[in-house]
């Protein structure tokens, strides 16, 4: 008994120190892995080759009215870049937002896979993935806004198009305030001072729990 007690008393201060721990954290810092916004691109390739550090990565992708920076991180996908420069491309990646002080926000994909774009495929679409929380009940000044977004844990937030079937609707009701993975395809407005509105035209709204 003797010599097991010293192996019960660290058995015991590990567990304390997990739960102190765990009472120290908010919910947010409890919750799952970040969620990451998956995008498949099909557009206008441009690559300027010429990359500014806080302004732009001299690579992007043009797919009808919206236009996102692109991260190149291979020498193949920058090779790529070089000789398929201002011909249709579909780039599959995660979307990144960044905005640094006194900057416009920059959106820009981590490129994951980049090739030539077939001439019966669709050009100039974004389709997304987007894991995250849904909110329904949403207001704005003018009702410009769907009413319901989704934003994930990066504070990438985007609204969400739910007209394309009633059950969509009933769904977001129920999922209100919860995680949720929405899938469509992506369409940019122009708002209220030409602010941007990028709205997701849902196909698919699943349960992220």
């Amino acid at each position: 008994m003797i010599k097991r007690l010293p192996v019960l008393f660290i058995f015991l201060l590990a567990q304390t120190s997990l739960a102190n721990d765990s009472r120290g954290k908010t919910d947010s810092e409890k919750a799952s892995p970040k969620t990451e916004v998956r995008v498949t691109c099909h557009g206008l390739l441009n690559h300027t080759g010429k990359p500014v550090e806080g302004k732009t990565t001299g690579t992007s992708i043009k797919s009808d009215n919206c236009e996102w920076e692109l991260n190149l991180k291979t020498d193949d996908a920058k090779k790529f870049a070089e000789s398929n420069n201002k011909k249709p491309v579909i780039v599959v990646g995660i979307l990144q937002k960044s905005r640094e002080p006194h900057e416009a926000t920059r959106w820009i994909v981590d490129v994951e896979q980049i090739k030539k774009q077939n001439q019966d495929e669709k050009k100039g679409e974004i389709s997304v993935e987007f894991p995250g929380k849904l909110r329904t009940g949403i207001m704005a000044m003018g009702g410009e806004t769907t009413g319901t977004v989704i934003e994930n844990e990066d504070g990438i937030k985007f609204e969400l198009d739910l007209s394309r079937a009633t059950n969509l609707k009933e769904s977001a009701d129920k999922f209100d305030k919860q995680p949720v993975t929405a899938t469509g395809k992506i369409r940019l407005i122009k708002g209220v001072n030409d602010r941007p509105r990028y709205i997701i035209c849902v196909k698919k709204l699943e349960s992220g729990a």
